[in-house]
Parts: C-alpha cells; structure tokens; sequence
C-alpha cells in the first residue's frame, strides 16, 4: 500500500517552466526541419526596390529550389553595398534564408558607382563624402526605407511570411538595425535577452516591438514569459490574455496564461485554460503532461492519470511523465504500476533524481514490518 508518509517523501517532477516549453518545441520543429543549407547553391539577382524616395539597388539571395525560407535584411557599413557584402549575404543565404543588402546611399548614388570612386573612410576626403552621404539618410528616411526593404522580402516567393524576419547590420548598420522602425530586430533582440536571463530588458524591447506589431501573439506571449521571470505575473497574465485574444488557436498562450493563472492562485481559470491548450494541440506531449500534472495539484487523481497517460503515448521515453504518473497511481494505492513506472524512468535516465528516490521509497516502504 501506499501509505500518507510515504507520498509525503515522494518526489513529484514539476510541470515543465515556460522556457523549457518552448525549448522543447523549438527543438522538435528544429529536428523536424533541419536541413544542410551549408553547401547549398545560391541564387543572386541585382534588384531595385522602390521606396518612398525613390529606387533603391540592391542584391537579393536565396537558397536555390522550391522551398520558401526566413527573411533577413543586412545593413551595410559606412563602405556601403560592395563585394563583400554580397559574399556577407551569399553565406547567410546558403545557410537557409532569404537576403536582401540594399545600397543604403541610392539617394546619393549607384552602389557600383560609389565602389568606383574608391573612397577610403582612413582619409579626410573620403571620410567627409561618405559622412555626408549618411547624412542624406534622415531617421524618417531609413525607417521608410526599411519598410519598403521588408515589405520587398515578404513579396518574395521564396519569402516563408510566418516567420519573423531578422534584421542584421554592421557598425553604421547596427545602429540603424535596432531603431524603433525595425520591430523585427526588437523581437529577435528581445528573444535572445530572455534566453540569457534578463527579462526586464526583455520586456523593454517586446514593448518597443509591440509599437510595430500590435497585433501579434507572439510579440504579446513572450512579453508575458519575460514579466513572469521578472515576478509580475499580473501584468503577465494581460499580456498572455492579449496572446490569446490575438491568436485564439495558439495553444502555447492558452498554456502560458494557465501557467500564470496557476501561479495566481485562480485554479479554476486555469483548468480551463490547461484543458483549452490541450484540445487545441491534442499531440502535444508537453501540454497533456502539464494538464496532468495540473490536475495532481488538483488532487484530481483519475483525470491526472489520462494525461499521464496521453503523454507517455506521444512520447513513450519522458522520465517525468513515467515519474507522476508513478505518483498518481501510487495515490491509488496501484504500487506494482506506480514501481514498473519508476523502473521506466530509471531504464531511460538512470541518473533521473525524482524516479530514483520514490522506488527506493516504495521498496523501503514494502519492507516494513
């Protein structure tokens, strides 16, 4: 049997973190579409894009074949559009993306022609006509321009529009890569600063990004993920609620916002949206496996056992489905299941922490006199 104290000493696996969410479904899309773009031929083509003050030259390159892949505007440095930035975004594109370097002095003049003038920013002469050609960029101007750039790219065929398009610039480019007018830059900015731990300049730039694109689910989910890290789960909740009002099919906001409800204390919202994700993404191994383990907070043993359930079905080798499940059967008074449970866990981790000292609770238990 599976007594009070014994369940007391046993180790429940927590539902699995926000990040570790979307890690999980980040590497299952990358495993599932992963393709060896290193070596693959480019096609490039001299382009003009139209823009609000006129035609602006540039390169465009993408992978060769039918397929459509991520957006991706390079800025140039001060040097402007010229060989080797060309081979900049020849490498890029073979790696899988769509690339477009515009010439950002076609104001001015031709890129090939600025190349022929060979100017050199180590000399007085040459460094006062190119500062004066960035001067003819005025911050309306390249916020304009980098519209027209970005809307030439989503124009594109081989253009895959439900990705976020990068925005990529060196020295002078840099700083024109992460202005107000690129959302894009702030999104993938702000993305990369939650990963490294530091939500609140997170926040700041998913807030920035908003101002560009409101209407994004996205956008408004991991703004959500960031505040959660920073402890305002309130404010979290809004933004995952504004997710879900975006995008009512996405079953990553419907799970984030009951994870924030959960943490909020408000159990029944938070069922309900548990069980929303769920039906929206019925395979989803790591949502059926946070309903259940949502439902064992709920001392909804039976429910919980579904799930588990459900889980170790869609994927048959997760220690911490095999370990609550272990648990919630035990609660059952079920240990012959909950222990070949255990065993499982053990079989496929045997370093797993949690599998590891609830068997050597259950066998203890069993030797009682």
């Amino acid at each position: 049997m599976c007594d009070d104290e014994m369940l007391r000493e046993m180790e429940r696996t927590p539902k699995l973190s926000r990040r570790d969410f979307t890690a999980i479904t980040a590497s299952a899309a990358a495993m599932a579409g992963t393709a060896a773009y290193g070596d693959a031929a480019v096609t490039e083509s001299d382009v003009t894009v139209t823009t609000p003050d006129g035609a602006a030259d540039a390169v465009l390159l993408h992978p060769q074949g039918k397929k459509s892949w991520p957006a991706v505007l390079i800025w140039t440095d001060i040097m402007g559009l010229r060989p080797v930035f060309r081979e900049i975004g020849r490498r890029l594109a073979s790696q899988g993306y769509v690339v477009l370097v515009p010439n950002p002095f076609y104001r001015t003049a031709k890129a090939a022609d600025i190349t022929a003038m060979g100017l050199s920013f180590a000399q007085p002469e040459g460094r006062e006509k190119l500062i004066g050609m960035r001067r003819a960029m005025s911050d309306q101007g390249v916020d304009s321009d980098a519209r027209a750039y970005l809307a030439f790219l989503d124009a594109q065929p081989q253009t895959d529009k439900s990705q976020p398009a990068g925005v990529q610039g060196y020295c002078m480019g840099g700083a024109l890569s992460f202005r107000a007018g690129y959302p894009e830059a702030h999104y993938n900015l702000a993305n990369a600063l939650t990963d490294a731990g530091r939500p609140k300049d997170a926040a700041e730039h998913f807030r920035v990004a908003l101002q560009g694109m409101p209407g994004s689910a996205d956008v408004h989910n991991n703004l959500g993920i960031a505040l959660a890290d920073e402890g305002k789960r309130d404010d979290a909740i809004v933004e995952f609620r504004a997710a879900v009002a975006a995008d009512p099919a996405s079953a990553k906001s419907h799970r984030n916002l009951a994870d924030a409800l959960a943490g909020a204390g408000r159990s029944d919202e938070a069922l309900v949206e548990f069980r929303r994700a769920a039906q929206l993404a019925p395979g989803d191994a790591a949502i059926r496996y946070d309903l259940g383990s949502f439902l064992m907070e709920l001392d909804r043993t039976e429910e919980a056992i579904v799930e588990f359930r459900a889980a170790l079905k869609l994927s048959p080798r997760s220690v911490e489905a095999h370990n609550n499940l272990g648990i919630a059967l035990a609660t059952q008074g079920r240990m012959d299941d909950a222990i070949s449970h255990w065993r499982a866990a053990l079989a496929i981790d045997p370093d797993f922490a949690d599998a590891k000292k609830n068997l050597e609770t259950a066998l203890r238990a069993r030797r009682r006199p």
